[in-house]
């Protein structure tokens, strides 16, 4: 929660100037695998609930699924 409440006068700040925000971060991928418990869902949800808005996750940093996200995502 620390460094997400660190990063909450930027990104609050951001959007409301408009930007598109994308946040990327990870828990990591213990070899090779991927593990539900160490899904940034829950902290999707937590910046969500601070923030007021909506946050939208994608569980993935390549690929159809985020480029999707990138291109649905509306200013500020």
């Amino acid at each position: 929660d620390t460094r997400i409440r660190s990063a909450l006068p930027t990104i609050n700040y951001l959007i409301e100037n408009g930007a598109k925000v994308i946040l990327a971060s990870h828990f990591g991928r213990p070899k090779g695998e991927r593990k539900p418990e160490m899904s940034l869902a829950p902290c999707a949800k937590h910046l969500s609930d601070l923030i007021n808005k909506p946050v939208a996750f994608v569980d993935d940093c390549i690929g159809p699924k985020v480029e999707e996200a990138v291109k649905a995502l509306q200013s500020g």
